[in-house]
């Protein structure tokens, strides 16, 4: 079979074809750190420890084939660009990044700034580059809380809906319920941005029918945390059983290159005590093989492959 047309991806080295691409992961972390970012410990580890950690990972991940991990750790929660870029060199294999901010955990110099100055921020990341590193975003990361969005959540989503229209580039969506993404989609929409172009990512806690829903809009839906053995994701069926349920009813509908998967790791969390165990190398271990039964080789293809790059594309023309 043949793949699609190549297109760009804007990754942590640079503009990219996607023409040797074999397979991707669709949201993955390397490092993240929870604490607030004016918290004297943020960010404060032994970054050549990091490293290691994260260069076997990707080396781990590469024998499985894989080329290509769409990062979605935003500034303020640990991001650290320099690191993507020097285990992305040190391995070949490709990462994107992006921009925006998670739920409305501003970083220091972020707190005060207007939905115009959020936006003009994230533009530079995107087309210049991160605090003078050369290495640009390749989408923009927005999040939800379960119950909101809170009007500073909204102000943030405000100002993505506007860099990611400026620029063609993508959003990708932290909301694992559709109320909140319901309320959220009417900013983007209201913000000129076209749902075609936004990554809704957890969506295995909303219902088929939501998924459904927002697939007809031309959303794309993202199953994650098939690697989870613990609270609500315990028990029959499980969570993984449930997902590629879902993802079935949406290839039914006529969706197949609007979903992707993916596990929602982080090979190191700060402080340590929060590392929640997921494991990134379960979706090619166990999920690859179970969508091939399922839905066969075509279908398994375009979710660990082209569904990935279509979603976080690069705008044509863009240098």
């Amino acid at each position: 079979m043949s793949s699609p047309e190549p297109v760009s991806l804007q990754t942590v080295r640079g503009i990219v074809s996607s023409e040797p691409i074999h397979r991707a992961l669709a949201h993955e972390h390397l490092f993240v750190d929870f604490q607030p970012a004016d918290h004297p410990g943020y960010m404060d580890v032994d970054w050549g420890t990091v490293r290691g950690a994260a260069i076997n990972r990707l080396r781990e991940l590469q024998a499985q084939g894989v080329d290509l991990l769409v990062d979605w750790t935003t500034l303020g929660v640990g991001r650290n660009v320099a690191l993507l870029r020097d285990v992305s060199g040190a391995t070949g294999l490709h990462i994107v990044c992006p921009t925006g901010i998670y739920l409305a955990k501003r970083p220091p110099g972020y707190v005060a700034l207007t939905v115009a100055e959020l936006a003009s921020r994230f533009v530079s990341e995107l087309t210049e580059g991160i605090d003078g590193s050369g290495v640009r975003a390749g989408f923009v990361k927005i999040a939800t809380s379960d119950d909101g969005p809170t009007p500073d959540e909204t102000t943030v989503h405000r100002a993505a809906a506007i860099a990611a229209r400026e620029t063609g580039a993508a959003i990708g969506l932290h909301s694992p319920l559709a109320g909140p993404l319901d309320r959220v989609s009417e900013t983007l929409i209201a913000e000129g941005f076209p749902l075609e172009r936004l990554v809704w990512a957890h969506a295995q806690r909303s219902a088929p029918e939501d998924h459904a829903r927002y697939a007809a809009e031309g959303v794309i839906v993202q199953f994650d945390s098939f690697s989870s053995r613990s609270g609500s994701d315990a028990g029959p069926p499980s969570l993984a059983e449930r997902s590629l349920d879902a993802i079935g009813r949406l290839i039914d509908a006529g969706h197949l290159h609007q979903v992707l998967v993916s596990d929602d790791a982080t090979v190191v969390c700060n402080p340590p005590t929060t590392q929640y165990g997921y494991d990134a190398t379960a979706v090619m271990r166990t999920v690859k093989p179970a969508l091939r039964e399922r839905f066969g080789d075509r279908a398994t293809r375009a979710i660990l492959r082209d569904n990935v790059i279509s979603a976080f594309r690069w705008p044509a023309g863009s240098a």
